[in-house]
C-alpha cells in the first residue's frame, strides 16, 4: 500500500485483530487493535526493518500485506489481477456497492457449455508464497446462486497454483474454501501439496444472496491450516500442508461449471481480498 491505513480499514474490508498494513512509501508497519466498523485502530509498530523484495519465491519482509476491495472501477483492481476468462467473464459491478460493500467484482461462469469458467490470480504478477510461515487470507464473498443438478458449478476461493483448464482441474499447492454443488451443499476446506489432497467438509451449508467472510491461515506452529466462516472456526486441517520449496501458490478466485446442460449463469461477487503473510 502506498498509504498509511484509516479508521474505515475495519473488518468489512477483511481486516482482523491482528492484521498487518505495510505502507511502501513511507517504509512504515502498521498493525491493527480494533477492526470496529468506521472506527478501526491502527498501531504503528517502531524499529521495524521494511525490504519490498521476494527472493527465492519467499518474502523478505518483516511482515507483508496484500488488500484489493476493487475500486479501481476495473476488473482486475488494485494489484492487477491476470484474469482467465475460459468462457466466462470478470465484470466490475457498481451497482452492488452499500456502505459497507465498497466495489465489487463478479466472476461469471455462463451457460450452455461445459466447462466455462472465470479465474481471478496473482500468480503472474510474482507474488508466489510458501507455507512455512504464518499467513493467510481473508475475503468478502457473496453467491448469486446455489448449483443444483441442471446447472452445478464449483468455486474456489483461497490460495492455488493452477489455473482451471476444465471442470476437474485441481490445485497442486495451496489451501482454500471450495463451494462444489455435485458434491456437497456444505462448504469444503482443502489443503494441496505436490499434487496431494485433504479435505475436510464442514457442517455449514453454502448459502445464496448473503455476504459471508471466509477466511483462512496457517497456525502457530505451521502445523495445521484453520478455516473460518464469518470469524467462527469450521475446521482445522493437518494433512498436505504446501510447506516445502517449490510448493508455491498465490491468490485465486475461480468459478467453473460443470454441464453444458444447464441454461443459467452462475457468479460470485467478491468485495474484497486480503493476504497477510509474517515471516
Amino acid at each position: 500500500m502506498a498509504n498509511a491505513p484509516t479508521t474505515a480499514d475495519d473488518k468489512t474490508r477483511g481486516f482482523y485483530i491482528g492484521s498487518f498494513w505495510v505502507d511502501n512509501e513511507a517504509g512504515e508497519l502498521w498493525q491493527a487493535q480494533s477492526v470496529a466498523v468506521g472506527a478501526a485502530v491502527w498501531v504503528k509498530l517502531a524499529n521495524t526493518t521494511i525490504v519490498n523484495t521476494i527472493v527465492n519465491n519467499q518474502v523478505a519482509n518483516t511482515a507483508m500485506i496484500l488488500a484489493d476491495d476493487w475500486q479501481t472501477g476495473v476488473e482486475t483492481g488494485l494489484m492487477g489481477w491476470q484474469v482467465s476468462q475460459g468462457g466466462g467473464a470478470a465484470t466490475w459491478v457498481d451497482a452492488q456497492q452499500t456502505t459497507t460493500i465498497r466495489g465489487v467484482v463478479e466472476l461469471r461462469a455462463n451457460n450452455g457449455n461445459v466447462n466455462n469458467r472465470c479465474t481471478l490470480t496473482l500468480w503472474n504478477a510474482g507474488l508466489p508464497f510458501i507455507a512455512s510461515r504464518q499467513i493467510g487470507f481473508t475475503t468478502w464473498i457473496n453467491l448469486q446462486a446455489l448449483g443444483d443438478g441442471t446447472n452445478p458449478y464449483r468455486i474456489r476461493l483461497g490460495f492455488g497454483d493452477i489455473i482451471p483448464a476444465n471442470s476437474t482441474t485441481d490445485q497442486d499447492n495451496g489451501f482454500y474454501f471450495e463451494y462444489d454443488s455435485s458434491l456437497s451443499a456444505n462448504w469444503r476446506c482443502k489443503t494441496a501439496a505436490a499434487a496431494a489432497r485433504t479435505i475436510s467438509t464442514t457442517s455449514t451449508a453454502v448459502v445464496a444472496s448473503t455476504w459471508m467472510k471466509l477466511s483462512a491461515r496457517v497456525n502457530a506452529a505451521v502445523t495445521a491450516i484453520d478455516f473460518y466462516i464469518n470469524d467462527v472456526l469450521k475446521a482445522s486441517v493437518a494433512g498436505t500442508l504446501p510447506t516445502a520449496l517449490g510448493q508455491d501458490f498465490a491468490p485465486l478466485l475461480s468459478i467453473t461449471r460443470h454441464t453444458s446442460n444447464g441454461t443459467l449463469q452462475r457468479s460470485i461477487y467478491v468485495d474484497s481480498f486480503v493476504a497477510n503473510y509474517l515471516t
